[in-house]
């Protein structure tokens, strides 16, 4: 019998997150942009992409920023038409809005609440 994604997942839709990065040292290097999506099951029990979400992030202050990344990404941090939100605010709004939005377990719910107080007293 073939099983379908949907009872795989027990009900829970899987999420994935991209970060884009001016380097690869999470102490000195900054934080440019964070994204998810989060799947959705479709009527053949497959995944499909569903809620979007999506923050530009201004850089901390002193933060390292290689130009390889950013010829890499092309990203501009300074483009004024770039609507970036302070780190902090876009973690706390990202995290939470991602936590309402998939649905997830209690338990995966007070891990990223952990990660997000981590992020939230590093900063």
């Amino acid at each position: 019998m073939k099983q379908l994604m949907s009872d795989r997942f027990r009900g829970f839709l899987p999420v994935v997150v991209d970060v884009e990065t001016g380097g690869f040292n999470s102490e000195t290097d900054a934080l440019l942009e964070i994204g998810a999506v989060i799947l959705s099951i479709n009527e053949q029990g497959g995944l499909t992409p569903g809620f979007n979400l999506f923050h530009s992030i201004i850089p901390f202050q002193g933060a390292n920023i290689e130009q390889a990344a950013l010829d890499i990404t092309g990203i501009k941090p300074n483009d004024p038409y770039r609507t970036a939100t302070d780190e902090k605010e876009a973690l706390t709004s990202f995290l939470m809005i991602l936590m309402m939005q998939s649905n997830l377990s209690i338990v995966v719910e007070l891990f990223w609440l952990g990660i997000m107080l981590i992020l939230i007293l590093v900063s």
